[in-house]
């Protein structure tokens, strides 16, 4: 019965964990506010397997999708930072700690 069990337990953690998974995009393109530079594409993929999905999307609970960033991080001023101040402080600033990844503006904005 234990092993039953366990063995169900598991089967369960897997599904949940591909059907999490399955729906994660490869590349974001970050372009809902950008007016003056060109858009930032983002290697979602590449991310998703070095950091934890709560890294980046720090206000979701683990259940279900987590939201988009501009959900919370719009392009004006409100109760988040705006989009433009949480990326640069966030993106820029992971980049700048671990020496790893663009820190110049045309490393990520690019033409």
């Amino acid at each position: 019965m234990k092993k039953w069990l366990s063995g169900l337990i598991a089967f369960a953690f897997l599904a949940v964990a591909a059907v999490s998974f399955a729906g994660a995009p490869k590349v974001v393109k970050l372009d809902k506010c950008q007016k003056r530079k060109p858009a930032v594409t983002f290697n979602h993929e590449m991310h998703s397997k070095m950091f934890k999905c709560n890294t980046c999307h720090h206000k979701w609970n683990g259940k279900g999708e987590p939201r988009s960033c501009f959900k919370c991080h719009g392009c004006k001023k409100g109760a988040a930072p705006k989009a433009m101040t949480a990326f640069h402080k966030r993106c820029k600033g992971c980049h700048r700690a671990k020496h790893a990844g663009p820190t110049r503006c045309n490393q990520c904005h690019k033409k």
